[in-house]
């Protein structure tokens, strides 16, 4: 990257991987257990630990180091976490199967699973290295910086819920229920139609108020890129959440295709695009690789397991636009201040959609909290 600069937050992120690699490793354990519970609320205590970090911007001598030793800190918490609540567990867990798998079986069975991460995780950091090569300005990389942070509130919320799903479709299919199966994935897609769409859908109608009141004016020259992003990061978790269903009924090359595929095109309009049009080019690369992975996994999991759309999904993405135009037009024609007023008023009209989800019959609220 020819920038010896960044050498101590590269060294610090590198502090943090084996910290993270224990996060996850735990949290492999509970989903493997079938204690649901315990993952989601897991998954949910890290996001807050690291945005608790946020203030640690303004206290400190260097900014970026600050955040760096921040997210450090919320992975040593994290992995403790996890390692108490396992030990606190434990003697409740019952007895085994002491049966030995074979490498060869392992391998084979954790390819797709492992080839899907992966792509995922080089898609949502890549794009950054790029932009940092290619761009000269480096406050125009700073801009993009705070449009990904957005971009990905949508894959950490459908995190939950992929691997949460994944073990419940495997549970379906041994057992040959494959109505069952198809019903679990439809009222997962119902539930986040209705909590998940609304947000991304809320961020990408004031993209440029909320990089403008969360950070500086002139971070609004990235509005456009935080749309880009957000769309295609929801897409990437998407993709992800349906290759969940898809790697169930052995069609797992399928998704180990999909995932190699889905990296190099986003590489190849990255490294493409970023030259040609700066930062927005990134954000381009991004949503059309994730896009197109979308809506392969999409139809090929309807070919083979049927129409997983619901009318009541169809009903609340409708919702959605409607809110979020509304959104739109109260944003750009009435001044909002600060992050605060910005913040109540997404609560308001997240608030107000589900109250009309609700009067329609598209949602049910306690079926919702249950999901």
């Amino acid at each position: 990257m020819q920038d010896t600069s960044l050498s101590p937050y590269i060294s610090m992120t590198a502090a943090i991987i084996p910290f993270m690699g224990i996060y996850f490793a735990m949290l492999g354990v509970f989903n493997g257990l079938k204690n649901f519970k315990i993952e989601a609320t897991i998954l949910i205590i890290y996001p807050v630990l690291k945005l608790c970090v946020i203030p640690l911007v303004h206290w400190g001598n260097h900014a970026v180091l600050d955040v760096e030793y921040g997210f450090l800190g919320a992975g040593v918490l994290i992995m403790c976490i996890c390692i108490i609540v396992f030990f606190i567990i434990r003697p409740t867990l019952p007895a085994g199967n002491t049966k030995k798998i074979a490498w060869s079986v392992f391998l084979k069975e954790s390819l797709s699973f492992s080839s899907i991460f992966i792509a995922t995780s080089v898609i949502m950091n890549i794009d950054l290295l790029i932009v940092k090569s290619n761009v000269s300005q480096d406050a125009e990389v700073g801009y993009y910086t705070g449009a990904v942070n957005f971009a990905k509130i949508p894959y950490y919320l459908l995190t939950a819920v992929f691997l949460v799903l994944l073990p419940v479709i495997s549970s379906y299919y041994s057992a040959e229920k494959i109505e069952e199966a198809k019903k679990a994935t439809q009222n997962i897609l119902i539930t986040i139609s209705a909590t998940v769409v609304p947000i991304v859908v809320m961020v990408c109608c004031s993209a440029r108020k909320l990089l403008q009141v969360f950070y500086k004016p002139e971070y609004i020259q990235a509005g456009k890129a935080l749309i880009y992003l957000m769309t295609g990061t929801f897409f990437l978790g998407m993709t992800v959440l349906l290759n969940m269903v898809i790697s169930p009924i052995n069609k797992k090359v399928f998704t180990t295709l999909l995932s190699m595929g889905m990296l190099l095109c986003d590489l190849t309009l990255c490294l493409i695009l970023t030259p040609m049009k700066g930062f927005e080019g990134a954000a381009v690369s991004n949503l059309c690789a994730t896009g197109i992975a979308f809506l392969l996994s999409l139809f090929y999991l309807t070919r083979h397991l049927g129409n997983i759309f619901d009318n009541k999904i169809v009903k609340n993405m409708v919702i959605s636009l409607f809110f979020g135009l509304l959104l739109f037009l109260f944003v750009n024609h009435f001044e909002i201040r600060n992050i605060m007023q910005l913040t109540l008023l997404y609560g308001f009209v997240f608030t107000c959609q589900l109250v009309v989800e609700t009067v329609l019959k598209t949602i049910n609220i306690k079926e919702l909290i249950k999901n």
